[in-house]
């Protein structure tokens, strides 16, 4: 699956030629979309991006695009108790959680989402 993203991340961001911080925030929304479905899933993102990516051309710095990729995602991830039950409960989440509070459970410590 690290491939496949990998490879949708780099195709479409040669085809938007953004900057970086949208490129990134492109990057995390297709990350989501697998999350929340699969690749394929994703792809649909990517290949509806990529079609405004002439229009905001013109001297205005990618505003088309920018607010594609924005609002397509919002769109395709309805944000419902399931999926942010899932992003609450995910292992990457347990894993940064730990990391940032510091826990420790070989000396029995238990981080606020029971692992």
């Amino acid at each position: 699956m690290a491939a496949a993203f990998r490879q949708l991340v780099e195709e479409t961001s040669s085809a938007l030629a953004l900057p970086a911080h949208s490129l990134g925030e492109f990057a995390l929304r297709a990350y989501d979309l697998i999350q929340f479905q699969d690749v394929d899933y994703a792809q649909t993102l990517c290949a509806m991006d990529s079609q405004p990516a002439h229009a905001g051309s013109g001297g205005t710095g990618f505003e088309v695009t920018k607010s594609a990729i924005w609002n397509l995602h919002k769109v395709m991830i309805i944000k419902d108790e399931v999926y942010v039950a899932h992003l609450l409960t995910s292992e990457e989440k347990q894993r940064r959680d730990r990391a940032r509070y510091q826990v420790d459970p070989s000396r029995g410590m238990k981080s606020n989402t029971g692992t």
